[in-house]
């Protein structure tokens, strides 16, 4: 994936983070003693297959933590699947029909025919967050096995339409990495 969309995807992993951040305990990272910096590496952890892994790190936090990304896409138009050290699973999409107003519910349709709600959010200007409840482990399960066995998923708003189709080609490569590198690999 070209670097244009990873840098265009920092914005939407950022306002994602603090939804992720806010329904599950702070994750803990390497640290080195005496300081706030993790140890762990951040920026591009993986790339392959149509996918990029990358994991950032949370300032914010204290004590500071990271999340991972796994994104596929073309310019404007970007999945990207978000874990925690923690093991929960979120996802987004950017869209340019996507307004600060567009929350509600969407629904991912996988090419096998399985279809998946989730409550979803607006993160910054572009941006689609879905709202997960660390509760449910049920729902983050089934996405994961969705997005490893499906040919590709559509994603419909149901304040917008359809925001795209997605190929999951090399899903299951990239979602063990984003695993590993939420689990702190590298």
């Amino acid at each position: 994936m070209p670097l244009i969309l990873q840098r265009s995807f920092i914005r939407f992993a950022v306002a994602a983070s603090a939804l992720l951040m806010a329904s599950c305990a702070p994750p803990t990272p390497a640290v080195v003693a005496g300081t706030s910096t993790p140890t762990l590496p951040l920026g591009i952890f993986w790339s392959g297959g149509g996918w990029n892994v990358e994991r950032y790190f949370v300032a914010d936090d204290a004590p500071p933590s990271y999340y991972c990304v796994a994104t596929t896409g073309t310019p404007g138009n970007i999945l990207g699947i978000m874990e925690v050290p923690g093991g929960m699973l979120a996802w987004g999409v950017s869209s340019p029909a996507i307004t600060a107003t567009s929350g509600g519910q969407a629904e991912l349709a996988f090419q096998q025919g399985s279809t998946l709600p989730f409550d979803v959010a607006p993160g910054t200007a572009g941006y689609l967050v879905s709202v997960n409840p660390a509760s449910d482990a049920g729902r983050q399960e089934k996405l994961a096995r969705a997005l490893r066995q499906a040919g590709s998923v559509t994603v419909t708003a149901n304040q917008i339409g359809r925001l795209g189709r997605f190929v999951l080609t090399g899903s299951s490569a990239a979602l063990d990495q984003l695993d590993l590198c939420a689990k702190g690999g590298g």
